[in-house]
């Protein structure tokens, strides 16, 4: 009998002597036909085209205090930062995983209504899906980027 199995990754790849790596963006592979600065088109030593990932923290949105830091559910949490979308619909903002819906943008400020949670704390992260995920200051005197359900 004839003996089907999938094949193991390994025997796909091809020996090559530049280096192959796989660029990943918030779980997004790169890709180099794209034409927006984050991806600049070189030529290695082959005279082929090569891709090369520029990351520049002035194109990272940063977080740098959020207020309230406890609340309950319908309230309204205040994320001031820079390098956010200026469009409520550019920005994601979640609260351990839940989403937050914003309800109010600028590229410094973001609102969003807290969804009903459970009580305890809660990191929040924000996502301008353009920039990735934001990060936040460092060396600032920016309270934990928690939130407490309570």
């Amino acid at each position: 009998g004839v003996f089907i199995a999938p094949i193991p990754g390994d025997m796909l790849m091809a020996v090559e002597e530049d280096a192959q790596v796989v660029v990943n963006i918030n779980d997004i592979p790169a890709a180099c036909s794209a034409t927006t600065y984050h991806y600049l088109p070189i030529s290695n030593k082959k005279g082929r085209t090569a891709c090369a990932f520029d990351y520049t923290t002035n194109a990272t949105a940063t977080v740098m205090s959020v207020s309230p830091q406890s609340g309950s559910g319908g309230n309204t949490l205040t994320i001031d930062g820079s390098g956010f979308a200026a469009t409520v619909d550019g920005n994601e903002v979640t609260l351990s995983g839940i989403l937050c819906p914003v309800t109010s943008a600028s590229t410094t400020q973001l609102q969003c209504r807290v969804p009903i949670i459970s009580a305890g704390s809660h990191i929040v992260s924000v996502r301008v899906p353009e920039k990735g995920y934001s990060t936040s200051c460092e060396g600032c005197s920016a309270p934990p980027l928690v939130f407490n359900s309570t």
